[in-house]
């Protein structure tokens, strides 16, 4: 993987030959340049609050069109920057923007009144008027390396690339292995993390199933190159804490595979242990009585250190067919099998889990949800067990119960 940080800009300028031959200038100044031939389809990628902070500057053409079909003319410029400042309040956050002309400083003035009534951070973003056609000065430099300039000078400054470069191997990882998927919301708890400005409208307590969803981006991936089976997922949504045992090299209790032999893994032991506790603390109803931010950034380390080990496996494990390989079938253990491990759960330390409906358990032993919460994802000991008085699936799904529990 790359380890060069491009910044990545939008263009919008309806002349293709010209968006073609900025592109080696601009990788030159390291800038990824997107090029859009109307403002409709610009809009389009910004309008997205996660699209929006992605880019680092726009450019807009003085003379382009607001849609395909359209003749190109100043008017545009207005329009677009009148839609961008709307964008601005809608979003809470500003990205520099730009004019790139073809025309001379005449042709431009008269529609400098009306941009010189947009808010724009001059002292910070520098110029805002370039010209396509300049001549190099004496170091061969024209108008569109100076801007292509100044933008590189700027980006790094910018709060989510500061991120972007303390956590650049999670979003590398991100964006090769989990398609991109979840970026936005990692950058949004990173920020509150670092950046505690930030923190004014965030509340942790709804993050949490946030990073539960990055775990299922993250087992769509392992699917997608077979470390993990198809029979794992239920109408396309992975099953959680089922996936999570297979990958850790145990045995499922409901899908009757498991990863190789007794002794072989996807996940090493202190990454499993991670996704584990992962899972366990974004479960519905998990963390209610928590609304500590320093909690809620501790997991998302956890899942940083957790995405980088993925990206660095899958970069070695991507033969699907090989993977598939270590699937082994097994055979579930039934109701008599498992009420013969009472003695096995009487005073005995077990990981408090919770399920994908909510319930507390030490293995097959269910335990009491509303005096054990905050014990989720902690060693515990079982005292007190006995049958599970519940019905139905409940009853086979955990065929005890403890009435004490507590911390080892």
């Amino acid at each position: 993987m790359e380890d060069k940080v491009y910044y990545k800009v939008l263009l919008v300028d309806d002349n293709k030959s010209l968006g073609a031959s900025l592109l080696n200038q601009a990788e030159r100044n390291g800038l990824d340049l997107r090029q859009y031939e109307c403002w409709e389809e610009a809009k389009q990628v910004l309008v997205n609050r996660e699209d929006f902070s992605s880019w680092d500057a726009i450019i807009l053409d003085a003379r382009c069109v607001d849609k395909k079909g359209d003749p190109a003319d100043l008017h545009f410029l207005m329009t677009a920057l009148s839609d961008l400042t709307g964008l601005f309040e809608r979003h809470g956050s500003k990205t520099p923007w730009y004019v790139l002309t073809a025309g001379g400083k005449e042709d431009f003035r008269f529609v400098m009144e009306g941009i010189s009534r947009i808010p724009r951070d001059e002292k910070a973003w520098g110029e805002m008027l370039y010209f396509k056609d300049s001549p190099a000065d004496e170091n061969g430099k024209d108008d569109v390396d100076r801007l292509f300039e100044n933008i590189q000078r700027i980006a790094p400054l910018k709060t989510t690339n500061q991120i972007k470069h303390l956590y650049r191997d999670v979003f590398r990882a991100m964006d090769v292995y989990l398609d991109g998927k979840g970026k936005g919301i990692m950058m949004e708890i990173l920020t509150a993390l670092h950046f505690p400005e930030y923190r004014k409208d965030f509340d942790p307590d709804k993050q949490y199933n946030r990073l539960r969803k990055i775990m299922e981006y993250l087992f769509h991936s392992a699917n997608k190159i077979g470390l993990l089976p198809d029979e794992f997922f239920k109408k396309d949504r992975p099953i959680l804490q089922e996936a999570s045992r297979y990958m850790a090299g145990e045995n499922p209790k409901h899908v009757p595979m498991r990863y190789g032999e007794e002794d072989e893994h996807v996940f090493p032991p202190i990454i499993a242990s991670s996704v584990k506790n992962i899972l366990d603390v974004t479960n519905t109803g998990s963390h209610i009585e928590v609304n500590q931010a320093n909690l809620l950034f501790g997991y998302a380390l956890q899942l940083c250190e957790v995405i980088i080990w993925y990206g660095k496996y899958a970069e070695t494990h991507s033969d699907k067919e090989a993977n598939l390989a270590k699937c082994k079938r097994i055979e579930l253990q039934n109701a008599d099998d498992i009420a013969k491990q009472f003695p096995e759960y009487e005073g005995k330390t077990f990981l408090l889990e919770q399920d994908e409906k909510g319930n507390l358990h030490c293995g097959y032993c269910l335990v009491s949800y509303k005096q054990n919460q905050d014990k989720i994802g902690q060693i515990v000991v079982l005292k007190e067990v006995g049958d599970n008085k519940n019905g139905g699936d409940l009853k086979k799904m955990y065929p005890f119960f403890a009435k004490v529990v507590e911390l080892e």
